[in-house]
């Protein structure tokens, strides 16, 4: 479902078929009151899209029939006002209860409750006040608590807590709770509901908080991480235990991805540098896909009985290895369990075939004979034929580098350029430079133009003085260190 928001009235809501290539064809469409913001599949056949209107911002609940005639598949069921100006809506996870802030220019700032019907018409339950603007918000995995930061003018987050039974809000004993590095727009909540990311816009940080699991209070961890530039924030999201941010192009700082890998006490540690990701990326969605052989739970590339004692250890919450629990949830429900037994059984009296899938710069993977051909464009040895029989990845080669010095100064603010030269340079190798008992100086942005090229921008500020070397290291960890040295010192 993709809604189209110009700002104007009578927008589109249209439905798309996914075809079994991947395709897309456009399957169903209905004219909505103003800019469909948002929107979620409650089911199959429920559509739950935020209509923002400047002044007349309304939830609307549609009914989509995939049999029916094309101008009655989407057909309005109900409609609630939400506001003068509504852009964000949470569903809980486990009750039928949604909540819209909304967050006028000028006037009061409320947070509403609505409680979905069975019929699947909407009734507000609630109504809330909040000081002063009403922005992102998310819920805790279990459903119990529920986090809205409120931008400028109070620089916090707004906690509350749900009652399952009725949907209603309290607002948490100490809240709103401060945050430290400005006005706070969006916020995520880690799938194991103990970590809060927040993003404040007006200083381009990230910083985590965490989550009582008691009473649900916000807890600064003293962790944060500037971003960079101003203005340039797009999006957040978090998957297993690492963060995804999207940035755009701005203040001497290209657009791309970064990719941080977070720990249970709050902490984070960027991991690698930016991937670019074009000039402006906005909005984000990670996940991971369903391994291409399913029911291959010990992960030996075939599907046989050999795979029933983990599936087993994994339905009873003892698994052999931690991974072979997502490898279980064959259905994509988000849980190993009974569910997954049929298809469990099906995958092993009628697997599917797959094989060592040869590529040319990462390692080999073993997949379906069309998933290597048709998708990764690698070379297929044949249904069982192991890894081992795809030759060898050469490792990188450098033989020469430049460096738009010397002298390479710390105490200075100019990028200096780095080309690095040489062979079977893998375009998702990283670069870097090295010195014995000194942390690696990541580039402040690189591309692998080539096999044989390689280009790198360091900013040298506060580094540790003396000899540094070039690494290149492809993504199958092999690497090549430079012949040249490049000297930085404090040059005053």
């Amino acid at each position: 479902a993709v809604g189209h928001a110009s700002a104007l009235a009578n927008e589109d809501l249209i439905v798309f078929q996914v075809n079994a290539d991947a395709s897309l064809t456009m399957f169903a469409v209905v004219t909505v009151q103003s800019s469909p913001f948002e929107i979620a599949w409650l089911d199959d056949e429920t559509l739950i899209v935020l209509e923002t209107a400047n002044g007349n911002s309304g939830i609307w609940t549609y009914d989509f029939d995939e049999a029916a005639p094309l101008p009655l598949k989407i057909l309005a069921i109900d409609d609630a006002r939400t506001g003068f100006f509504s852009s964000h809506f949470a569903l809980h996870p486990n009750e039928p209860y949604l909540y819209v802030p909304d967050s006028p220019l000028a006037g009061t700032n409320r947070v509403r409750g609505y409680r979905i019907e069975p019929d699947r018409t909407l009734t507000e339950i609630q109504s809330l006040v909040v000081p002063p603007y009403a922005l992102d918000i998310d819920i805790t995995p279990d459903g119990r608590f529920m986090y809205m930061v409120l931008g400028a003018g109070t620089e916090a987050i707004q906690g509350f807590e749900i009652d399952p039974a009725t949907g209603l809000m309290t607002t948490l004993p100490f809240s709103p709770f401060p945050t430290t590095g400005g006005p706070a727009s969006h916020i995520v909540i880690t799938p194991d509901g103990g970590t809060a990311f927040v993003f404040h816009g007006a200083t381009e940080t990230i910083q985590t908080f965490s989550i009582s699991p008691d009473d649900g209070t916000l807890f600064f961890t003293n962790n944060s991480f500037g971003i960079g530039g101003n203005g340039i924030f797009e999006a957040i999201q978090v998957y297993k235990n690492f963060l995804y941010v999207t940035r755009n192009a701005g203040s001497g700082i290209e657009a791309g991805i970064l990719l941080f890998n977070y720990f249970l006490d709050g902490s984070f540690s960027q991991l690698g540098t930016s991937i670019p990701a074009g000039t402006r990326p906005y909005f984000m969605e990670v996940w991971n896909p369903q391994s291409f052989l399913a029911g291959d739970i010990n992960g030996d590339g075939s599907v046989d009985p050999l795979d029933i004692p983990s599936f087993v250890a994994a339905l009873l919450g003892t698994p052999i290895e931690p991974v072979h629990v997502s490898r279980s949830d064959i259905n994509l429900d988000g849980e190993a369990n009974g569910l997954d037994s049929q298809l469990f059984v099906t995958a092993i009296l009628s697997p599917a075939m797959g094989g060592a899938c040869c590529l040319p710069d990462t390692p080999c993977e073993m997949v379906t004979q069309d998933e290597c051909v048709n998708v990764l464009g690698g070379i297929y040895a044949g249904d069982g034929v192991p890894c081992a029989v795809c030759p060898p990845i050469p490792a990188p080669i450098i033989s020469s580098t430049f460096g738009s010095g010397p002298p390479y100064c710390n105490d200075v603010f100019p990028i200096y350029q780095f080309a690095v030269f040489g062979e079977n340079f893998s375009l998702g190798a990283t670069v870097k430079l090295i010195q014995d008992g000194q942390p690696d100086l990541i580039p402040d942005a690189f591309q692998v133009f080539d096999p044989s090229s390689i280009g790198a921008d360091f900013d040298f500020t506060g580094a540790a003085t003396g000899p540094y070397q070039i690494r290149v290291t492809n993504p199958d960890g092999q690497f090549a260190d430079s012949v040249e040295t490049f000297v930085i010192e404090a040059c005053n």
